[in-house]
């Protein structure tokens, strides 16, 4: 089994943001491929595939857009003068 060059760098890049608790893994039994990417012992994504290599281009595109995911960002905190009661216009 040998990913294109292509979808190898696409999973590679989603590994390495994390080494140490991502993996992404091939498993044969008889003629179904299972391949899963895996992250803190959980399975994020797991596909099946029949015949005599796996496709690895459905993981690939998953890992792309795994790793352009925003970010979680902290709320934002509203300004003094957004907690101040607004003043009453005097007449």
């Amino acid at each position: 089994m040998v990913p294109s060059e292509e979808d190898r760098a696409k999973i590679d890049q989603w590994v390495a943001e994390a080494p140490e608790t991502r993996v992404v893994e091939t498993t044969r039994n008889g003629s179904r491929w299972t391949t899963q990417a895996i992250e803190d012992g959980d399975i994020l994504y797991e596909e099946t595939d029949f015949g005599d290599e796996p496709l690895l281009d459905l993981i690939a595109a998953w890992c792309v857009r795994q790793t352009k995911k925003p970010e979680a960002r902290p709320p934002v905190k509203a300004g003094a003068s957004q907690l101040e009661p607004r003043a009453r216009k005097q007449r």
